[in-house]
């Protein structure tokens, strides 16, 4: 059997003591971020967002699609999406959907 040069023997315990501290870390961060909590934007408490209120401005629409489990109410955002609320709107009056459409008159 051939003795093996010290220099080898210790980078093969140098590679398992880098792995063995790589896995540690990766295994204790994966736990702490399971139960950490997710940091609120203060700046984003101050933005008005529009989808949270039920008024329906001049630039949006409003279409409440009548199913047999009842109806829904869905707000239409023109001003973010031009095209997909067209193009919603035209199968809508289209009867392309297979439920019944009604789309306020603003739109």
């Amino acid at each position: 059997m051939k003795k093996f040069a010290p220099q080898i023997i210790m980078a093969v315990i140098l590679v398992l003591l880098i792995a063995g501290i790589v896995g540690y870390q990766h295994f204790a961060n994966s736990a702490n971020s399971a139960t950490s909590t997710t940091k609120k934007d203060p700046k984003l408490e101050k933005v008005a967002l529009p989808q949270l209120t039920n008024a329906v401005s001049e630039n949006e629409s409003e279409v409440t699609l009548h199913t047999s489990y009842g109806d829904i109410t869905i707000k239409l955002f023109n001003k973010y999406a031009p095209l997909a609320v067209e193009n919603f709107i035209t199968h809508a009056k289209q009867s392309y959907y297979k439920v019944d459409c009604k789309i306020k008159p603003n739109t």
